[in-house]
Parts: structure tokens; C-alpha cells; sequence
């Protein structure tokens, strides 16, 4: 209803989300959920079905390999704890375009679940909240990348998060590395930044 946040790449539907995949970065450009409080109260096992996207060509796409063993987690984009109310929706969140290169101790595992968290639980309290999250590469650092596809790993992330009933919203942006929980209001920005 509100229209896709941009034209760049292929675009790809899920049950549970919406993406706009880059084939050169191999990782999404955005991903767009609709969240209400059914399904952020929803309680299906996560599946750790984690693969290669199928309805992306082999060579345009991130595979297993080229996390492995990088030292970087396969960071969500759209949680796994977001898609617990559907099995289809559970496995699509484990599609490794869905995914981007994530620090895992003190990120991914840390203040980055700890924000995940908040929005299910501010979805519970307001009722429906539509989700935008992906990576941010800062064109001044040297481009990393893991394996022989060149997964690109972010600088940072964001994350937006709007309430279409209040038209009230809040955005983030973290660094690629390790950082503490505490720190969650240092990384506040605006919607214009992102």
C-alpha cells in the first residue's frame, strides 16, 4: 500500500516479506514487512533451514560456502523471530537473499536482536508496524567480501520502523561491528539519513 522504497534490482515477494535483491552485492538492497500482533506474538519453532535463494541464477546470488568459515554471521534482514506465525514464511526468512554479511558476538547476537526484539514488541503494543531493513556500504571504505560469489559486507545498517496509524516513525543505523545494548539510543537517526 505505501509503495516500494525503490526500483534497483530484482524484487522478489515472500510470505512473509518483500525484498529488492543487488546481483553484484549479492546481498538485499531492502526489505520491507508488515508486522501486526498476531504475528509478532507467534511462537513456531525458528527452522535453521539457511540456503542459496532459488529463483536467483547461481553467480548472482550468495551460497553457503562463501559464509563459510569468513569470520561473519548470515545476518537476517527480515528475522526468523518476525516469520514464527507460518512454516512457508519461517523457511523463506532462511533464503540467504533475505541475508548480509553480520559481526556475530556483540551485533548479530547482541544489540541487533536486542532492536529485533523491540519492534515485536513495540508491534504488540500499537498493533501493525511496517519494517524496513538492510545493509548501507560507505562508499569511502574499500569494499570486503567473502567467498568466490564477492558477498559484499555492509558497513552498516538500518532499520525503519513505522506506525501507519499514528504516522509516527523511528530509524537506526548501526555499525558493522561490536557494540553494546546500552548504546541502542546512540544509534537513533532519521529517515532522511537512511
Amino acid at each position: 500500500r505505501l509503495g516500494v522504497p525503490g526500483k534497483k534490482g530484482t524484487q522478489l515477494c515472500r510470505e512473509g516479506y518483500a525484498l529488492a535483491h543487488d546481483p553484484v552485492r549479492k546481498t538485499p538492497i531492502w526489505v520491507a514487512e508488515f508486522l501486526t500482533r498476531a504475528r509478532a506474538r507467534a511462537k513456531l519453532e525458528r527452522s535453521e533451514d539457511f540456503r542459496p535463494d532459488p529463483d536467483l541464477a547461481v553467480g548472482s546470488r550468495a551460497e553457503l560456502a562463501d559464509y563459510k568459515s569468513s569470520g561473519y554471521d548470515r545476518g537476517h534482514m527480515a528475522p526468523a523471530g518476525d516469520n514464527r506465525w507460518g512454516v512457508e514464511a519461517m523457511s523463506e526468512s532462511f533464503y540467504l537473499s533475505n541475508m548480509s554479511p553480520q559481526i556475530g558476538t556483540g551485533l548479530n547476537r547482541g544489540i541487533w536482536k536486542d532492536l529485533e526484539d523491540r519492534v515485536r514488541d513495540w508491534t504488540i503494543s500499537r498493533g501493525a508496524l511496517q519494517v524496513y531493513t538492510g545493509p548501507i556500504y560507505q562508499e569511502k571504505i574499500p569494499l570486503r567480501t567473502l567467498g568466490k560469489n564477492r558477498v559484499a559486507v555492509p558497513t552498516h545498517f538500518y532499520k525503519i520502523v513505522f506506525d501507519p496509524a499514528a504516522e509516527e516513525a523511528i530509524a537506526f543505523i548501526m555499525p558493522n561491528r561490536k557494540l553494546l545494548p546500552v548504546d541502542m539510543p546512540k544509534y537513533i537517526s532519521t529517515i532522511r539519513e537512511v
